[in-house]
């Protein structure tokens, strides 16, 4: 038996279906319906085994939104570069701006290349001054300054374990779940 619960919540989902037909505008469906799925989720009271069996279908359904709201945003902002780059849309009564920029993507990079280059510069005194003191820099310090500076340099955990170093010195962790789903391998 359905709990009344969730009982409302799927009477309301299917009352978003009622009004559909040829003249509908199908995007307000969609987005509507997204809304009661998304209320009916949040709102329901089952089991996790009942969640589990679930889950795989709306990861896989998820990832189409995912796909289907990427490919709006880019076809948005590909038509706002051609005629503006920006303009007011009003949804209902919010209205909204949006904004279309061109951004560089840059991909196949030199990695080395650019370290070498950025050694190379840290030998040039212009690059070797302290701004605010007029100090001169050796090249090594310029050196470990500019890398520093024009590369992200995230922890590798691993590499500084094998340092000995102990990361709970320079970290909180926080532990989390992780689920990982494969389609297609033998029930347990």
């Amino acid at each position: 038996m359905t709990d009344p619960k969730n009982a409302e919540v799927l009477r309301e989902l299917r009352a978003s279906l009622d009004g559909v037909g040829p003249e509908t505008d199908e995007a307000r469906v969609a987005i509507d319906l997204l809304a009661a799925i998304s209320k009916w989720i949040n709102s329901v009271e089952v089991s996790p085994s009942e969640l589990a069996r679930m889950l795989p279908e709306l990861k896989e359904h998820s990832d189409h939104i995912a796909a289907a709201v990427s490919f709006i945003h880019d076809e948005i902002a590909a038509y706002l570069i051609d005629n503006g780059g920006i303009a007011n849309v009003a949804i209902g009564e919010k209205n909204y701006v949006f904004t279309a920029e061109k951004r560089v993507s840059r991909k196949a990079i030199d990695r080395d290349g650019l370290i070498r280059a950025v050694e190379r510069a840290s030998g040039d005194p212009k690059h070797r001054v302290v701004p605010e003191t007029g100090e001169m820099l050796t090249s090594d310090e310029a050196k470990s300054q500019l890398l520093k500076k024009a590369f992200r340099m995230e922890p590798r955990w691993t590499e500084i374990k094998k340092l000995d170093i102990q990361d709970d010195e320079y970290c909180q962790k926080a532990w989390r779940t992780a689920l990982s789903i494969q389609k297609g391998v033998p029930t347990l």
